[in-house]
């Protein structure tokens, strides 16, 4: 496969998908990256909540240019005009957008520039998390699979016996799978409280438990048909062999959520299940290289910190400083109790609380989560604003701004537009209002996750080069295959790494584990 990077270093270039092309290169580095340009990475800046765009998106957006419905080598001179418009229209585009004061003041602070914000992002964070990125991709992850293979045996032989179980409670053979066939059994045959409509989705399961016996066995059903059909069936289509090793190169995608987090496919391995002897016997399979560990690095409640940052709630910041747990501290004011006495039920009540906040959760959405009523999730909620009034007031700018902007940015520029937030109905637009709070910290999240990425593949490459590889990034946990020999010790600069690239109001935590398998990673 022809390497293009080999042709076009030191040039000015603009791409359409440089995330597809750099996974064809050997030969580019990440400090290659400062003059081209991608049209599809910025468009992502610039307009987070766009999915797939294609070059015909593009032309229609931004040129003159009408492309053919079916394109071919004659339509290049086109789709060179095309690329042409959009490199200008997106730069105009970009040096017109009203950044956000806590967004202009990140970059400038981070990134070390006093203009050309956006453009910094991208020559600086989303070009070279490409490169990062592809180098993951091509190192993978290494699979046992003949434990794979006992795993999707246990699976389908529980399948088996679940599905026999199911047969004889209910006297006769239906197809489990059918959503009308399996009301007809639960509502008509067996008689069951049909409260929702002979709907048979989870949740609804779940308020059946107890009611008949059926229910339990439909519900583990469900749990086992999901662990093969999701994880354990795609990681056989999906593994590579070369000299009797198996790995998993899964495909990442950059662009592939509106927040700016990754997502992967084939297969993917960002939805990896955590809790469960299953979910455990399928991260057994993920192992390390003969003569590596795996070493993982999560950051410890890293929304709520960035929360604290954005919003500059004193009471938030003062708990982190200070080391407070921030789950008792928000159950202890909600409950007016003292936080020696809040319980372990009571804690979980505050990190519900806590969470839902980010989410901006309603008094509704709050009681279907706790199992309360709507007035006693009230009374939380308020409680909670009476304590964090720099959480409450950065919901309330935040909406504000969405509603006289159209859009919301996170720590590093991502802009996400928010088109219910001027709705005339009254759902769409608190919907609408829950994703203009939530998307700059989640956003941020995944900014910060960008940058220090960039940094620890400076380090690992530059240092321990073939003894190091970045392997996976999950939302806010970065996994390693490290030699073993040198883990502790890259172990801890990469902690410093972790802690120091982006310094908030609030501290970070970063909790290490070591192991031979993911399951070994808590």
């Amino acid at each position: 496969m022809l390497d293009i990077f080999k042709y076009v270093k030191e040039k000015d270039i603009v791409f359409y998908n440089f995330e597809e092309l750099v996974t064809l290169s050997k030969s580019i580095h990440i400090n290659e990256v400062s003059k081209y340009y991608d049209i599809h990475l910025t468009e992502h800046l610039l307009h987070s909540e766009r999915r797939n765009v294609s070059i015909k998106d593009f032309a229609f957006e931004y040129s003159t240019k009408i492309l053919n419905e079916k394109l071919s080598p004659s339509d290049l001179p086109s789709i060179l005009d095309v690329l042409d418009d959009t490199y200008l229209a997106q730069k105009e585009k970009i040096n017109n957008l009203e950044l956000n004061e806590y967004t202009k003041k990140s970059i400038e602070s981070f990134l070390k520039v006093k203009g050309n914000h956006l453009n910094t992002v991208l020559t600086e964070i989303e070009l070279p998390i490409s490169v990062i990125l592809s180098k993951m991709e091509e190192r993978g992850i290494r699979l046992d699979r003949e434990k794979l293979g006992v795993l999707r045996e246990d699976i389908e032989g529980e399948i088996s016996k679940l599905t026999k179980e199911i047969y004889s409670i209910v006297g006769h053979e239906f197809n489990i799978n059918s959503p009308k066939q399996l009301s007809d059994v639960l509502f008509r045959e067996l008689d069951l409280p049909n409260k929702s409509k002979g709907s048979t989705r989870e949740s609804v399961l779940d308020g059946m438990l107890g009611l008949h016996p059926i229910v339990e066995h439909l519900l583990y059903f469900r749990e086992m048909t999901k662990i093969l059909s999701t994880y354990v069936e795609p990681l056989y289509q999906n593994c590579t062999e070369k000299d009797g090793i198996y790995s998993i190169h899964t495909d990442f995608k950059q662009t592939g959520t509106t927040s700016g987090r990754f997502s992967s496919v084939n297969p993917n391995l960002q939805n990896l299940p955590l809790d469960g002897a299953w979910a455990m016997r399928v991260r057994e399979c993920f192992v390390a290289r003969k003569g590596f560990k795996l070493l993982g690095m999560d950051y410890s409640q890293m929304e709520l910190r960035i929360m604290a940052d954005i919003s500059n709630d004193k009471l938030l910041i003062q708990d982190f400083v200070n080391g407070i747990d921030v789950h008792s501290a928000t159950a202890a004011r909600v409950l007016n109790k003292k936080i020696l006495e809040i319980t372990h039920k009571e804690r979980s009540l505050g990190k519900t609380v806590n969470f839902g906040m980010i989410f901006g959760q309603t008094s509704f959405g709050l009681s279907s989560l706790l199992g309360i009523d709507r007035d006693k999730a009230g009374e939380y909620i308020t409680a909670y604003f009476d304590n964090y009034k720099g959480v409450e007031e950065y919901m309330r700018k935040t909406e504000y701004e969405a509603f006289e902007r159209g859009y919301v940015q996170t720590m590093f520029g991502t802009t996400r537009n928010i088109a219910g937030i001027r709705s005339k109905n009254r759902r769409l637009r608190s919907a609408a209002a829950r994703e203009a709070i939530n998307m700059p910290i989640q956003g941020s999240e995944a900014d910060i996750m960008k940058l220090v990425m960039k940094e620890l593949y400076k380090y690992v490459s530059e240092k321990y080069p073939k003894r190091g590889y970045i392997l996976l990034q999950i939302h806010d946990e970065i996994v390693f295959e490290i030699e073993e020999g040198i883990v502790e010790e890259f172990s801890k600069q990469a902690k410093e790494i972790m802690l120091n690239t982006v310094i908030l109001e609030v501290p970070f935590d970063v909790h290490i584990s070591i192991g031979d398998s993911l399951s070994e990673l808590k």
